[in-house]
């Protein structure tokens, strides 16, 4: 079960409009502006919280070195979704943003 959220994380990472670092926060917001196609837009909301589920997943037995990365990339989504043009659901931006508090 680990490694599905491993590969998981790993996707996110791909992910070009997903920010899992606080200096990428504005340029995603610009692409998602620019460039994000509306079906995608609409199924942000989903993405962030699978995002969520899988940084957590990730917390347990893990280093603090690892702690504090997976703490960095959740605050780094919470920049982006109270952020992005486009209203993020309140209860996804507060799971994403208690998430975070909880590292």
């Amino acid at each position: 079960r680990k490694g599905r959220y491993d590969l998981a994380l790993q996707k996110l990472h791909e992910l070009p409009f997903i920010p899992l670092e606080r200096s990428r926060v504005e340029q995603c917001v610009r692409l998602t502006q620019q460039t994000l196609l509306p079906a995608v837009q609409e199924r942000l909301a989903d993405v962030l919280a699978a995002a969520a589920e899988t940084i957590a997943a990730q917390k347990v037995g893990a280093a603090r070195d690892k702690l504090f990365t997976l703490r960095t990339e959740l605050e780094a989504l919470c920049m982006f979704a109270n952020s992005v043009p486009f209203r993020v659901p309140t209860a996804v931006y507060q799971r994403l943003c208690e998430t975070a508090a909880t590292f």
